[in-house]
């Protein structure tokens, strides 16, 4: 049991780090200079995310309804 839950965090993991690689490419490609202030507002929360999830994830205890409740923090 525990295994299968230390994969499913690892592939949310890579799975938001993805997604924070495209913000980043997507706010260096926009010309409009007010496009990657607001695109780098919607990736902090989610860099933040991952690094609570990294810590949580090398916590022995850590529980697969801890991600849920910090996920409600920060959407």
């Amino acid at each position: 049991m525990r295994k299968s839950i230390e994969t499913q965090m690892r592939f949310w993991l890579v799975v938001q780090l993805l997604i924070v690689l495209v913000f980043l490419a997507i706010a260096t490609l926009i010309t409009d200079s007010a496009a990657p202030a607001a695109l780098s507002l919607l990736v902090v929360p989610l860099v933040m995310f991952v690094r609570i999830q990294h810590v949580m994830l090398a916590n022995e205890r850590a529980v697969l309804s801890e991600f849920r409740v910090v996920a409600l923090f920060l959407a």
